[in-house]
C-alpha cells in the first residue's frame, strides 16, 4: 500500500527487492508488481521503496517470509476404456423342408436330403418349451428318436444320382410334441427343420 505520507511530491513508482538473490520488479503509478526468477521452494522476504520528484526513500521492513511452488501438475488423462468385442454371431443353420403327417400315433417326416449331408437323424421333444436362437427347444422334456432313411433316385441312361429323398418315423404318445429333422455331414449339421404335432 501506499505509504502515509509523500513529503509534498506526488510518488511515481514503487521497487520491490526480494532476498536472498536480490530480484526486484519496478512500478510506474502502480502499487502492485511481479518478482520474476525466484526459484521454487526458497523461502523470501520482500522490501519496498517509492520514488518520487525529490528522490528514493529508504526501505520498508522485510515482509512475512513467503515460498514460491510449482504449479501443480494436471492429473493424467484417463484413458477411455476399450470397448469389448462383440461376441460372434451364433452360426446360421438353413432351414430343411420338411413334411410332417401323423397316423395312429406314428410321425412320418419326408423332403430332399440337402446337398451335403450324409445322414438324417431326428428327434421330437415334448414338455416345458423356451425359444433359443430360433428353434423350439424343450427343458425338462420327455424325447423319442425317430429312424431314418436316405432313398436314391438315379438317371436311367447315366446311372449318375438325380434326386435323394429321406424318410422318418417316430411313434408318439399323446400330446403336443416339436419334431425336429437334422441333416448332417462332414463338417457337422447342414440343415435343420422343427414343425409342431399333435397326437390325439
Amino acid at each position: 500500500m501506499a505509504p502515509a505520507s509523500d513529503g509534498g511530491s506526488a510518488i511515481v513508482g514503487y521497487t520491490v527487492t526480494a532476498s536472498p538473490g536480490g530480484r526486484t520488479c519496478t512500478t510506474t503509478g502502480a502499487i502492485s508488481c511481479t518478482v520474476t526468477g525466484l526459484t521454487n521452494g526458497t523461502a523470501y522476504t520482500f522490501t519496498v521503496t517509492a520514488t518520487n520528484a525529490t528522490g528514493t526513500s529508504a526501505a520498508s521492513a522485510d515482509s512475512s517470509a513467503v515460498t514460491p511452488a510449482a504449479a501443480p501438475t494436471p492429473p493424467a488423462p484417463i484413458p477411455s476404456a476399450t470397448p469389448s468385442p462383440a461376441p460372434p454371431a451364433p452360426p446360421v443353420v438353413p432351414a430343411l423342408r420338411t413334411s410332417v403327417t401323423v397316423r395312429g400315433g406314428v410321425a412320418s417326416t419326408i423332403g430332399a436330403v440337402p446337398p451335403g449331408a450324409t445322414r438324417i437323424l431326428q428327434t421330437a421333444t415334448t414338455g416345458s418349451a423356451r425359444s433359443t436362437q430360433g428353434f423350439l427347444e424343450m427343458a425338462r422334456a420327455k424325447t423319442a428318436k425317430g429312424r431314418c432313411t436316405i432313398a436314391v433316385v438315379r438317371s436311367k441312361k447315366t446311372k449318375k444320382v438325380t434326386k435323394r429323398t429321406y424318410r422318418c418315423t417316430i411313434r408318439l404318445t399323446k400330446g403336443a410334441w416339436t419334431v425336429t429333422t437334422t441333416a448332417r455331414g462332414k463338417a457337422g449339421v447342414v440343415a435343420e427343420g422343427s414343425r409342431r404335432v399333435v397326437v390325439r
